[in-house]
């Protein structure tokens, strides 16, 4: 069994739309720019970079969905918003690999020294050393049908994805 290494989930980052929201815009002097996308930080936003504060203190409002991160350390649990979604989405369809990898590699710029590891068990260094992948529709298995980044799509999952009139159930 994975170790834990926060209890409580928290944002990698939020987008830039969020960031104009935010109450705290203004403060914000560090970005992350990764194939045309512009995100912040949580680190940024909250002003520390150690775990255990930003599980105690730091949350998303409003619908988000939970997962996870294996790292050399434990498992990182992570929350993110339907926004932060479609950006994962993007940038695993921009690097070609799964979303959990595309969420790997925004923790592993945010968290370098976590060693966080990749959907092949290897640690992140970069985005062209990840796995390729060309397989089922994640933009229709994550984002239209809500499963967790951490969940592969079952190989008979179609590549243009299930049409929306189906509906996936959890037990």
């Amino acid at each position: 069994m994975t170790a834990l290494i926060n209890i409580h989930p928290f944002p990698l980052f939020i987008t830039v739309d969020e960031m104009w929201k935010s109450e705290a815009w203004g403060g914000f002097h560090t970005t992350l720019e990764m194939r045309d996308e512009t995100l912040v930080p949580v680190t940024e936003f909250a002003e520390s970079t150690d775990i255990h504060y930003l599980s105690e203190n730091v949350r998303l409002d409003g619908d988000v969905q939970t997962d996870g991160l294996i790292t050399a350390n434990g498992l990182l649990i992570w929350e993110y918003s339907a926004a932060q979604r479609e950006v994962i989405l993007r940038l695993a369809t921009a690097y070609g690999v799964r979303a959990v990898d595309a969420a790997a590699l925004v923790a592993h710029k945010i968290f370098p020294e976590l060693g966080v590891l990749d959907s092949d068990g290897n640690r992140v260094t970069k985005a062209g050393k990840l796995p390729k992948f060309d397989g089922p529709s994640q933009a229709s298995f994550h984002g239209e049908h809500g499963f967790p980044f951490s969940v592969s799509a079952p190989a008979w999952f179609p590549k243009r994805g299930m049409p929306k009139s189906i509906v996936f159930s959890r037990r």
